[in-house]
C-alpha cells in the first residue's frame, strides 16, 4: 500500500465524513478494517457508506485545492472479541467495494464470514475496546478476469492499483 490519502470533516447533526484513498499491489482478495471512534451503543446502520467510483480522482481535485505537502498518518488496530451476536451485518455495495460497518469488537462475530479474521487475533489486541469498524472488501471485476486474479476494474499490468476513495459518514 502506498499513496494512503483521508479527508475528514464534520458534518451536521453531529456526523463526520472520513474519505480514504490509496494505491496498492495485490496478488490475491484483500479487505481493510478501519476502527472509527463512535459512540457506545451506535446501532448496526449508523454508518452510511458512500459510493466513490464516479470520482475515483477526488484526491487529485484536492490536492489542486491545496497545494502543499501531503501527511498521511495511518493508524490502524483490532479489537478483542466476545459472543456472537445473532444476526448478520448488512453487506453494503460500494462501488469498487464491499463493506459493512462492526459497532462493537463483539460484534465481529456477525460480519459476513468472508471479511472475518481469526478469533486469536481480536483476544490479543483489546486497545480498540469501545470503538466501531467500517470493513472494505475489494470486489472482483465483473464479465471476466482482467488483471491480476480478475482483481480491479482498472488493469495496467501487474497487481499494482489506483482505486478509487472509499468513503463512509459516521455519528462522532
Amino acid at each position: 500500500v502506498w499513496s494512503t490519502r483521508i479527508f475528514a470533516r464534520p458534518l451536521e447533526g453531529g456526523r463526520q465524513l472520513l474519505v480514504y484513498g490509496m494505491s496498492l499491489d495485490v496478488s490475491e482478495d484483500v479487505a481493510m478494517i478501519l476502527p472509527i471512534p463512535v459512540p457506545a451503543a451506535s446501532p448496526e446502520d449508523a454508518v452510511r457508506f458512500v459510493d466513490m467510483s464516479a470520482c475515483p480522482t477526488f484526491f487529485d481535485h484536492l490536492s489542486a485545492l491545496f497545494p502543499s505537502e501531503e501527511i498521511a498518518p495511518q493508524a490502524l488496530g483490532l479489537l478483542s472479541r466476545s459472543a456472537p451476536a445473532p444476526a448478520t451485518l448488512v453487506v453494503h455495495d460500494v462501488g469498487d467495494f464491499e463493506a459493512s460497518f462492526v459497532p462493537t469488537p463483539r460484534d465481529f462475530d456477525r460480519l459476513d464470514a468472508r471479511f472475518r479474521l481469526p478469533g486469536e487475533v481480536w483476544e490479543q489486541i483489546p486497545k480498540y475496546a469501545d470503538w466501531g469498524f467500517c470493513v472494505f472488501k475489494l470486489k472482483r471485476t465483473s464479465g471476466g478476469r482482467s488483471g491480476l486474479f480478475g482483481l480491479f476494474k482498472s488493469a495496467k499490468g501487474g497487481g499494482a492499483r489506483t482505486i478509487h476513495p472509499m468513503a463512509f459518514e459516521f455519528p462522532r
